[in-house]
């Protein structure tokens, strides 16, 4: 599943200007457990205000590699941790359509979708401050 809480827009030189997506991916059991990511991924953006023929703004796979080495463990949240700039295309507008699939090891094929505002802009620290009563 897409963590709908951690993922947003992802400004990669802080200057303001989101310029592609910081993903989290968290893998959920048939019995709704979190277990860890431990399969290739694919990730696709696609823009709904561009005409479907041009919509999506680009697709990402992720080998086993590269799933590994962005796993994170963390008292906010583990998952496997995607930042993902914007290839050529940017988006017309603030929400942005992002699939993410992989292989399960029974052969069937997994998907999940969830929509980003972009517009809504969440630091780090936003996300997760440790706070006293």
């Amino acid at each position: 599943m897409i963590d709908p809480h951690y993922s947003r827009g992802h400004d990669f030189d802080a200057d303001g200007q989101v310029k592609g997506l910081y993903l989290v991916i968290k893998g959920i059991d048939d019995h709704g457990r979190e277990q860890r990511i431990d399969v290739p991924l694919q990730v696709a953006a696609v823009d709904p205000k561009r005409p479907e023929a041009e919509s999506r703004l680009g697709r990402w796979d992720f080998d086993l590699q590269q799933i590994q080495d962005s796993w994170r463990t963390s008292g906010a949240t583990d998952g496997v941790h995607l930042p993902i700039p914007w290839d050529l295309k940017q988006p017309l507008g603030d929400l942005v359509d992002v699939y993410c699939r992989f292989t399960k090891p029974d052969g069937t094929i997994a998907m999940t979708k969830h929509t980003i505002d972009l517009s809504v802009q969440r630091s780090r620290t936003e996300l997760w401050t440790p706070r006293r009563d």
